[in-house]
């Protein structure tokens, strides 16, 4: 078997090396740059993404106190006796978001936005007002005062993430795999806590959730999370 020997020392090898790296970063730029334009082109055409994992277990715990109290708004544009007026307050919201109806017992009908955080809130109002759209808030305030409510809270606004991230025209559907599995990982809860059949509810419904959550189910989602938030502060 022949070997070949390199004399390091020898002054042509300068160049060869600077050659050799100089190809190696342009090789690796261009693998880079594939990896990032096929990321680019699924999300944007395939419309596609990853919602971001929820915080971990270790992270939800019951605060000190009355733990405090925390906000989710409903964002109202209207509410009507007519269908077809709450039908076209609806398509007007569709420009918007993912709009979706609650009917009330005496039949009105109210038309919602969604339902978001006290930031994300404060985007979505404006936006509106800035478009001469009639809005207005409708509050829920839970307390997270103990471990039911706590993993409640948290589950509510790993939901809330996923169909925010809806909201953009550019995103079809969702990916909640990661979701639903944190949702499965969450400790136990004593029986005797407040609010424990409500937790098991909702995780009952996540764990019921497809793998993946299209725009045109947005709706339906919303419902629930409005429906349990009112039982939960009644």
């Amino acid at each position: 078997m022949k070997y070949t020997r390199y004399d390091l020392k020898r002054k042509n090898t300068d160049g060869i090396w600077f050659a050799t790296v100089f190809i190696g970063i342009l090789l690796l730029a261009f693998f880079i740059g594939t990896i990032v334009s096929k990321v680019v082109y699924r999300n944007n055409n395939n419309d596609t993404v990853n919602t971001v994992k929820p915080s971990g277990v270790k992270e939800i715990q019951k605060p000190a106190g009355d733990g405090g109290r925390v906000k989710f708004i409903a964002i109202q544009g209207g509410m009507y006796k007519v269908k077809e007026n709450a039908d076209t307050m609806k398509n007007t919201l569709a420009e918007y978001g993912n709009p979706f109806i609650i009917s009330e017992q005496d039949k009105a009908m109210r038309v919602f936005l969604g339902i978001f955080t006290e930031e994300e809130t404060v985007k979505r109002v404006k936006e509106l007002t800035d478009k001469s759209v009639a809005n207005s808030k409708m509050t829920f305030e839970v307390n997270n005062n103990n471990d039911s409510m706590a993993e409640i809270i948290a589950i509510i606004n790993g939901n809330i993430q996923v169909l925010t991230k809806l909201t953009d025209k550019t995103v079809q559907s969702v990916k909640v795999e990661e979701f639903k599995k944190w949702c499965e990982d969450l400790k136990a809860v004593d029986k005797s806590s407040s609010n424990y059949n409500e937790l098991n509810e909702l995780k009952e419904y996540v764990r019921n959730l497809p793998k993946e959550i299209s725009r045109e189910k947005a709706a339906e989602n919303y419902v629930f999370i409005y429906n349990l938030l009112k039982k939960l502060t009644l």
